[in-house]
């Protein structure tokens, strides 16, 4: 008789993967697809100035994102005045850019609003 174990460490295939970890990686690799595509030194170069395009080219790449604008967020007028202007992706409740391919769950966490947001946010 042959002696037959199952392997309980077999990786799973990613078909199989849960799935919000599937739509993670879908907007995860968009974004470094459109980063490697543009012609600029850095994902952050992106992020000053070319925020605009760059979120729309992800959310066409993956239905269901949604371009989210500084404006449509703040709720204080004074506040514009404050922060620098940046437009980022919002997909699956995470909000995403170029310098953020992992997403954040609040949208003041992304990198353009440090030292400018989180200030305003501790005195709340």
């Amino acid at each position: 008789m042959r002696d037959v174990r199952v392997n309980r460490h077999r990786r799973r295939h990613p078909a199989s993967a849960p799935k919000t970890a599937r739509h993670r990686a879908r907007i995860t690799n968009a974004i470094h697809q459109e980063v490697r595509e543009r012609v600029v030194v850095s994902a952050c170069d992106i992020n000053e100035g070319g925020c605009v395009d760059f979120a729309q080219s992800v959310a066409e790449r993956v239905p269901g994102a949604k371009v989210v604008y500084l404006e449509d967020v703040v709720e204080e007028e004074s506040d514009l005045n404050h922060l620098p202007y940046h437009v980022w992706v919002e997909y699956k409740g995470k909000f995403y850019d170029a310098e953020t391919p992992e997403g954040v769950t609040e949208w003041q966490d992304l990198s353009t609003f440090a030292g400018y947001y989180q200030p305003h946010r501790r005195r709340a």
